[in-house]
């Protein structure tokens, strides 16, 4: 590590958080930082993303998969983090919310089909705010809120400078919705293919930023319902058993 501040010195130890690991929980690994800025730790292999926590510093966040045997990660040049509050709401109403899990997210920089990365998460206290102390500069940020009973926020942008102090005031979380789907065949089409079976319905939320939001529902040949769901655009997709071992996407289109 090496720091672009001169009036901040390197912390002596930091933190490195695994998501999205294929088999196993997110991982979260501390580490020392010797004098001369080198860091040597061991991290669990193929999760979607890395990112390392170094207060004051702006956490790294490494989007692409690490890969078993992999040794370096080259030198890392840091900025000042910038910090973040949060005040979380009800929509209709503007009831304080208290016990929400706020997720500040950016995107991946490993290439432009990278997905959103989850820098840091925070509860909101009694009065409804969230704070963040470290986040990265000079990144498209998404904040959003999921309260207890499940309902979500929409996702509000921030973007920082370092030690810039960020304020989203409020964040909205509306009324959930739910949407039914009476999946059928073409009755022309399953007289020529009469073994063909809708096998499963997806619904993806158009912002990219709440891909974490994707759901996936078998189908037993009754309505499949999705609940609860932030209010937006959803894409609805459907993967259709065809024969025994033919299997065909389809998408159904978009519902707001």
């Amino acid at each position: 590590f090496r720091s672009l501040e001169k009036d901040l010195q390197l912390p002596q130890s930091g933190l490195a958080r695994v998501r999205d690991c294929n088999d196993r929980d997110d991982v979260t690994v501390p580490f020392d930082i010797r004098a001369s800025g080198f860091a040597l730790f061991t991290v669990a292999a193929e999760c979607r993303s890395l990112v390392l926590e170094l207060e004051p510093f702006e956490p790294v966040v490494v989007s692409r998969v690490l890969r078993r045997g992999e040794q370096s990660l080259g030198e890392l040049v840091l900025r000042a983090a910038a910090t973040a509050d949060v005040r979380v709401t009800r929509d209709p109403g503007g009831e304080i919310i208290s016990g929400a899990t706020v997720e500040m997210m950016a995107m991946g920089d490993a290439d432009r089909a990278s997905k959103p990365v989850i820098v840091a998460q925070s509860l909101t206290n009694e009065a409804g705010w969230a704070h963040f102390a470290a986040l990265p500069p000079y990144r498209e940020l998404r904040a959003t809120a999921k309260s207890t009973d499940g309902n979500r926020s929409d996702a509000a942008a921030l973007r920082l400078s370092p030690r810039e102090v960020g304020l989203i005031d409020p964040l909205r979380v509306g009324e959930s919705a739910a949407l039914i789907i009476d999946a059928q065949i073409d009755e022309a089409f399953l007289a020529r293919f009469p073994s063909t079976r809708v096998a499963a319905l997806y619904i993806t939320p158009i912002d990219p930023f709440r891909e974490s939001e994707k759901l996936q529902r078998n189908v037993s040949g009754e309505e499949v319902r999705f609940g609860p769901l932030a209010e937006g655009e959803w894409l609805v997709s459907a993967l259709v058993m065809v024969t025994k071992t033919s299997y065909a996407p389809f998408d159904l289109g978009s519902i707001v």
